[in-house]
Formats: structure tokens, sequence, C-alpha cells
């Protein structure tokens, strides 16, 4: 590099510095808008203080990174945004879909995209907008890409929208819109009735998670899935409120540990369950239960005699070392309640 080439590369360098600062006027912006360098003409682009018409003198410029960057910028003019969605390149197509200022018109001529992509980031992005997405939802709905119906069906807020999608032949669309919380508790149960009845409920691709932690869901589902495979299933029911009692202690010998866990730390169980976790070979389900404020004095008393059943070994093991901690926990709480 020549000495006179590193002048001008120092020059822009400062130029770019200046041209990033927050505190730099409008003014100084479209003066340094027309500089050569594309480098300094990006950073205009990029900032707040930018006036429209320097963003739109800027949008003459056939240069996809500083295209981009106006399709993003809060200033740039709605109908150099319109321009810049019918642009012949796909990837400052995208960057409009990445907006959040564009018009509901443009939105919905962006949904006719040909690129899926563009099409999927818009609904995925689309709670940005300030105006009612539901024609937007509606339509892409119907979409031909599998990705862009995902994403209405777990950003919809409209029922009847999330129904359109339950039986969509692709189970990466149907799941997510089962699992919407937006989707009414009718039309949630009895699509859980049908799925029932066609003995799917346990299908490779269906997560029940977030459906069990609705607070909304009859306890008679509740009932249905007490039985799942899958421990976390079963220790969302635990914590449901809505879970029937007799439902509850049934999950009294479940052969999970988090969902024992779970257990030990809910209140108003029997006297007899929390005496049996206080016995439970595993420390953790011990350790919840010691922070159990619901658990009576007799249960606390048993969590403190643990470290004296269990003598200290000959060497440390993370067993004694949870054990002994287990009883000192227990041991404060009765000292606090004597």
């Amino acid at each position: 590099m020549s000495e006179l080439e590193g002048v001008v590369v120092r020059e822009v360098e400062l130029l770019e510095i200046e041209v990033s600062n927050a505190k730099t006027d409008a003014l100084r912006l479209e003066e340094l808008s027309r500089h050569p360098d594309s480098s300094v003409q990006l950073a205009v682009a990029g900032n707040p203080n930018t006036s429209s018409a320097t963003l739109e003198h800027l949008g003459r410029s056939r240069r996809l990174g500083l295209l981009r960057a106006l399709a993003k910028h809060p200033n740039t003019p709605p109908h150099l945004i319109e321009r810049l969605a019918r642009h012949r390149h796909d990837s400052v197509r995208y960057a409009v879909a990445e907006s959040a200022q564009i018009s509901e018109t443009v939105a919905l001529q962006l949904l006719d995209d040909i690129s899926p992509y563009t099409r999927s980031l818009l609904i995925e992005r689309s709670d940005r907008f300030q105006w009612d997405t539901t024609r937007l939802f509606e339509r892409a709905a119907k979409d031909s890409s599998w990705h862009t119906r995902m994403n209405v069906a777990q950003h919809a807020t409209v029922s009847s929208i999330i129904e359109s999608l339950l039986d969509d032949a692709d189970p990466m669309v149907a799941r997510p819109a089962l699992c919407n919380r937006a989707l009414a508790p009718d039309a949630l149960t009895a699509k859980l009735e049908t799925m029932y009845q066609q003995l799917n409920l346990l299908d490779y691709w269906f997560d029940p998670l977030d459906i069990v932690r609705r607070r909304d869901l009859p306890s008679l589902w509740l009932e249905r899935f007490a039985t799942h495979p899958i421990p976390m299933v079963r220790l969302c029911i635990v914590k449901n409120p809505n879970t029937p009692r007799s439902v509850l202690l049934g999950f009294a010998d479940d052969p999970d540990m988090t969902v024992m866990m779970g257990m030990a730390t809910m209140p108003d169980l029997p006297e007899s369950l929390y005496m049996s976790f206080a016995q439970h070979p595993h420390p953790y389900v011990r350790s919840m239960l010691v922070k159990n404020p619901a658990i009576p004095r007799s249960v606390l008393e048993l969590l403190a005699r643990n470290a004296k059943a269990n003598p200290k070994p000959a060497f440390e093991t993370w067993d004694h070392h949870e054990n002994v901690e287990i009883a000192r926990k227990a041991l404060k709480r009765l000292e606090s309640v004597t």
C-alpha cells in the first residue's frame, strides 16, 4: 500500500467513526452521504439521525448492502420501501421483510414473494406491526411453504386461523397449531378427542408439554395424559393446579425421579406420603421435600435423623454430603418452629 493509499484509507476510517456517532446531525450526514466511498454511505444509512431525504438519495444506489440497510432504517420513506419490496434481488426483499416499518400493503405484497424464506420471515416478525395482521395471517395460512404455515401456527392470535391448520398434512405445522395458547379450549378438546379416538396421542411428532401446561385444559385430559411415557409431561400434570387429587396421588410411586421431585414440593398431601418421600433413596427428592413449607413436624424430624442413620463413611461421597445438607436444613426449620 502506497503512502497516498494509506492516507485515503485513514480518512475513510475517520469519516466512518464520525458517521457512526449518534451525535452527528442530519445536515452533516447528508453531506457525507455524497462521499464516493461505499463504506461511508453504508454508515450513513445506519445512523438513526439520517433524514428521509438523505435516505431517498441513497436509494438511487445499486449496491445491495446499502439497499438492505435502507430497508431496515426507521426513516426510510414509505414509497422507497415499496420500491425495495419489488427489487429483483431476493436479499433486498428479505431485508424489507425484517423491517418493522412496512405497511399492510407491502406485507401482503411480500406474501406473494417467490422466496419462501422471505414469506416465512414476514410472519415470524409480524408481532412488530402496528396494524391488524388478521388478513395477513389468513392468507399466510394457505401458503405453499410448510415453514410459513408453521410460523402462522406459532404466532397467530385468532383461533379460527389456528383451527384451519390443526389438520395440516405436515406435522411440523399441525403440532404448533395444537399447542398455540390462543387456540380456543373447545377447538383444542375437540381435536384431542379425535386424536384419542384414533389412538395417535403418542404419535412420534406429538409432544403434549405445551398442552398439559394450559390452565384451561379440562381435568379429563389431565387424567388421560397422566400415563404418558414422557416424564416431563407427567411432571407438568403434577404442577397443573387443575389436576384432580385422585390423579395427583397416582404419581406417588412414579418411577421417574423428576416426577417424584415435583411431588415432594406439592402442598396438602397425606402425611404418610410425605413420610415415604423422606425415605426416598434419591437425595434430590428429599432435598426438594425439606424445602416444602407444607410438610409436618414429624417429617422434618425424620429428615433430620437421616444424618445419624448414615454415619460418615471412610471417604466423602456425594450421597453423604447431600444427606448431611438435608439434615442441616431440616434441623434449622425445626429450630424455627420450636
